[in-house]
């Protein structure tokens, strides 16, 4: 795992090294990096929103296979946004949907990416995000959060989980392990503050369990400092994917989502 260095606000120019690392590799733009717009006094115009982008590829052969090679949208909504170039680029989570690679039709763009056990490769997620994301990768900087997608399985170790960590996490990791409840992570984008409260495993079956309540509102509570932004999903799952602000104290807590 490579190191990571932190780009100091008002930097003029960024570039990704190439490192010796035998993978799959993208290096959009020539390695340069998109740099913040905004300064220390300053918060984004514009912020585009996006989520569940992965392409479909379920493991049960009865379930339907979305067609990744001409039937999957992101790419192409990807680029739009690109072209509009916004300020900021909020990815809500679900990043990676090929729980069965050999279903693809895309698979001779994929090597890596081919097998029912490849389905967290660094070469799946190239696939199911990097390159298809990679237009957007050189327009804006974008702040990833996790999706009940990346989830732990039940041995914490591996999986899809496991990659979340290993490639995207605020916090990279690469001994492959995953955690349920992580800390939240917070984003100071000029003026405007953004957390990210890691809600993947808020209610795992889709049941509307309430389960996991009281240890989100301690997650909450950790980054209440004033009013954030945030990106999350309710222990219901019914307000999933949006942006909303949080205002609490100890008399009044309440959620404003748009």
């Amino acid at each position: 795992m490579g190191s990571q260095t932190p780009v100091p606000l008002g930097a003029s120019n960024a570039q990704l090294v190439l490192t010796t690392v035998q993978a799959a590799t993208l290096h959009p733009m020539g390695g340069h990096l998109p740099l913040p717009k905004w300064t220390a006094t300053t918060r984004p115009g514009t912020i585009d929103v996006i989520g569940d982008t992965g392409c479909e590829l379920p493991v049960n052969p009865a379930a339907t296979a979305q067609h990744c090679a001409t039937a999957w949208p992101f790419k192409p909504i990807a680029n739009s946004i690109a072209r509009a170039a916004p300020d900021l680029v909020i990815h809500t989570g679900d990043y990676l949907y090929r729980d069965d690679p050999s279903r693809a039709d895309d698979k001779a763009t994929n090597p890596g990416c081919t097998l029912p056990t490849q389905a967290a490769s660094w070469a799946c997620v190239v696939a199911d995000f990097f390159r298809p994301a990679e237009a957007l990768l050189t327009a804006a900087p974008v702040a990833l959060t996790r999706g009940n997608h990346e989830d732990c399985n039940a041995a914490q170790q591996g999986g899809v989980g496991g990659a979340w960590f290993r490639y995207l996490a605020d916090e990279l990791r690469g001994n492959g392990s995953c955690s349920r409840f992580p800390p939240p992570a917070t984003i100071r984008a000029g003026t405007l503050n953004l957390a990210s409260v890691d809600s993947s495993f808020a209610d795992p079956s889709d049941t509307g369990s309430t389960a996991q309540a009281n240890t989100y509102a301690r997650q909450f509570e950790a980054v209440n400092n004033g009013t954030w932004d945030l990106t999350f999903q309710t222990t219901n799952g019914s307000m999933r994917g949006q942006i909303c602000t949080l205002s609490t104290s100890l008399a009044n807590k309440s959620f404003t989502c748009h």
